[in-house]
């Protein structure tokens, strides 16, 4: 809870922590790389960290697999001596393993899901959503908070009534 100092409420409260030196040359180098202070830096890392856990109670598996995706990316710059994100047979071989990766994930046994729309099209609005969204993040800056809970819905065909007969333009008569 913020304090209150001569009546008014503070936004931030200043800390004093001692850090080993080596951390904070990490910090002054990281923030001087994004062209902003030393506090903004230790704030974002800091809040992030938060981000982090609420991540882990929400989807316990994803810190597992993001760490074995860095490991790959890892051996990918380490056979080829460059990343993935700069060489293209770094990439195409960075792609084929994160592929091999996700599909030997095991299959869950019962299913979990309320949605009964076919993955590739959830994954087709996902995807498509994401792209939009990070694009009006590098033009503008800014990022939503949150995509609506059933964007698959707006574009789910429609079902198909099998009473109708085949041959006739479904709504016509």
């Amino acid at each position: 809870m913020p304090r209150k100092r001569t009546g008014k409420l503070l936004e931030t409260e200043q800390l004093n922590v001692r850090l080993p030196v080596e951390l904070v040359e990490d910090l002054h180098r990281a923030a001087g790389k994004r062209g902003w202070p030393l506090s903004k830096e230790i704030r974002n890392r800091l809040g992030g960290s938060f981000s982090d856990d609420r991540m882990r109670v929400k989807d316990p598996a994803l810190p597992d697999l993001l760490n074995q995706i860095r490991w790959l990316s890892h051996l990918v710059r380490r056979h080829y001596g460059a990343g993935w994100h700069v060489d293209g047979a770094a990439l195409s071989t960075f792609k084929e393993v994160i592929g091999r990766l996700v599909a030997d994930l095991p299959v869950p046994a019962e299913p979990q899901a309320e949605a009964k729309h076919p993955p590739a099209l959830v994954a087709d609005v996902i995807y498509r959503g994401y792209i939009a969204e990070r694009r009006e993040y590098e033009q503008t800056g800014k990022l939503k908070t949150q995509m609506g809970p059933t964007v698959a819905s707006k574009f789910a065909p429609e079902p198909v009534n099998d009473d109708e007969p085949r041959g006739r333009a479904r709504g016509r008569k």
